[in-house]
């Protein structure tokens, strides 16, 4: 993903994306579908795409495309960002907390909070 000019996620139905939030994490434009969920995720440089219309998704590439500088440049832009890996670190322990709350929950016969 990091050598990735933009990330694709053609979903029609999908939950809260963790490729979604790999892709903002690590500062790259994205490409959904115009769903609920994409829209409630939001990430800062995110295009939609109507998911019945393969033109609209094909459109929005060619943009992506065309408004991105060096992909090697950025790639090393990126890794030079102090702050990815903390946000990474963050992202992974976040994630670790939630599915641990549901394990123990439902171990425990109880809802998670």
């Amino acid at each position: 993903m990091e050598g990735a000019l933009a990330v694709i996620n053609p979903s029609r139905f999908e939950g809260w994306s963790t490729t979604v939030e790999e892709a903002r994490n690590l500062g790259k434009s994205v490409l959904l579908s115009d769903i609920d969920v994409h829209r409630e995720q939001a990430p800062p440089r995110a295009g939609y795409f109507d998911p019945d219309r393969a033109g609209d998704l094909a459109d929005k590439m060619q943009n992506a495309w065309q408004q991105t500088d060096d992909a090697e440049e950025r790639v090393l832009r990126q890794r030079s960002t102090p702050d990815v890996d903390a946000r990474r670190r963050a992202f992974g322990a976040a994630f670790q907390g939630a599915v641990l709350a549901v394990h123990a929950a439902s171990r425990a016969g109880t809802a998670p909070a």
